[in-house]
């Protein structure tokens, strides 16, 4: 029987941009990548938040990603903390993006493909909606890559809103520091996972409504290709937070304030957030589904045969 590639997911935009990705002939890693730069042309929240990504392919295994943010401030001289007192500013609560640079880095396991072919639905749908500051940044993503975040552009506005001068952590160095973003999924069973721990940094109630919060406010993309090959990726699609006019861009507020009397997070540390990703590997380490699950109305999945 004939494979079809397909897409499926929890936003419209992304899963039709992933699926016409697939149908012009393009790979499952192509394809959630597409979707995702799609979502990130079409609403502010998606491009600087968190996200995952599992990719496997026959003969190759089960690859993941993190695309998780980390707590800003690398590089910067360590302030004395915010007081029991003191009101928290919003620019400290902005952590450092990881996202686009780990998307960069699956592609490598991918076919072999220019950067506008997966960014370009992104930079049509910010135009369309009128937002061309929006769409500056995402044509310097897919002339730049991941660099595009340090470029002076992107850089000069990101450092304004959250840097230290508005009591915020964001540097340069958070901007051009990529840690390892690539590892060999985890073994769970028949299933591969993320290999890194949701742990969370507090215990309580309020960071269980945080922990929650992220969960609602995620979307999910998984696909498959004629090959076989399937990929599962989870981000955050955020409403509110600080939001950077030059660029027409919403700025999650995830980084961990520093407070006095408080042990700190250490700048560069990737902050919590849900990976609710896996994929079934059936009998030869053969890929058989690719799954996001902790979503609502219900998780989402596709075969890698049918």
């Amino acid at each position: 029987m004939r494979r079809v590639a397909v897409a499926v997911g929890t936003d419209p935009t992304a899963r039709e941009a992933a699926q016409a990705y697939l149908v012009a002939g393009g790979d499952a890693v192509g394809a959630v990548v597409s979707g995702f730069f799609a979502a990130a042309g079409a609403s502010p929240g998606v491009l600087f938040g968190p996200l995952g990504l599992l990719i496997a392919q026959v003969g190759v295994g089960v690859r993941a990603f993190d695309g998780r943010q980390r707590q800003p401030g690398i590089g910067l001289r360590r302030g004395r903390g915010f007081g029991p007192d003191e009101s928290i500013p919003t620019a400290a609560r902005v952590a450092a993006p990881t996202g686009i640079a780990a998307l960069f880095v699956a592609l490598r396991y991918g076919r072999s493909v220019a950067l506008p072919k997966v960014v370009s639905s992104g930079v049509m749908l910010a135009k369309k909606a009128g937002c061309p500051l929006r769409a500056e940044v995402l044509d310097q993503v897919q002339r730049l890559g991941a660099a595009a975040l340090a470029a002076p552009g992107i850089a000069r506005a990101l450092i304004h809103v959250a840097g230290p001068s508005e009591g915020g952590s964001l540097g340069m160095s958070d901007l051009e520091s990529i840690p390892e973003l690539d590892h060999p999924a985890r073994a769970l069973g028949g299933q591969r996972v993320v290999p890194w721990l949701d742990e969370r940094l507090a215990t309580g109630q309020a960071e269980a409504d945080w922990w929650q919060a992220q969960a609602e406010r995620q979307q999910g993309l998984c696909a498959r290709d004629v090959s076989g090959g399937v990929a599962a990726l989870c981000y955050d699609q955020v409403h509110t937070g600080l939001l950077v006019e030059e660029l027409e861009l919403i700025l999650p507020l995830n980084a961990v304030p520093a407070r006095r009397g408080v042990t700190r997070i250490v700048p560069g540390r990737f902050l919590p957030s849900p990976v609710p990703l896996s994929i079934d590997i059936a009998d030869g380490d053969i890929p058989s589904a690719a799954s996001v699950g902790l979503l609502s109305p219900a998780p989402i999945s596709v075969r890698a045969s049918g």
